[in-house]
């Protein structure tokens, strides 16, 4: 994993991909709670927060995504929310990976400002500037 992230890090398109990455996430947890999750339960895994059990429209893609969109930005508005078990877990996980994510997108716009900005000093790196290291 640290290969990974180090490589998005040192990469210069990083940043495009890394909210197209998130953006996709939220699609496949989009299509989970409109297609999968219903299926395995034989339920709705979404509905319409207080008000679900008088307003019967069904939930679509579109309320999924946006649904998915404002979780996995920790926004969490509440008009539409998880009524079934695995749409609860399935919310738990994608909230605990938008919040991670949020702070690794954070901290990678960081880096890249601060590799780039003149008037924060960059350390030498030992493996990129020939810098041996001896230890005594």
């Amino acid at each position: 994993m640290g290969k990974i992230l180090s490589g998005i890090a040192r990469n210069s398109i990083s940043p495009q991909r890394a909210i197209l990455f998130f953006l996709a996430i939220s699609v496949v947890f989009s299509l989970f709670h409109w297609l999968l999750l219903p299926l395995l339960e034989g339920t709705p895994s979404l509905g319409y927060g207080a008000n679900r059990l008088s307003d019967p429209r069904s939930v679509g893609f579109l309320d999924c995504l946006y649904f998915s969109v404002t979780t996995q930005t920790t926004v969490g508005y509440g008009d539409i929310t998880p009524i079934s078990s695995l749409g609860k877990v399935a919310t738990i996980i994608q909230a605990a990976f938008g919040y991670f994510y949020l702070a690794f997108l954070f901290a990678l716009f960081a880096s890249k400002m601060a590799t780039r900005s003149k008037g924060i000093p960059t350390y030498p790196h030992p493996e990129k500037d020939g810098i041996v290291l001896r230890m005594h």
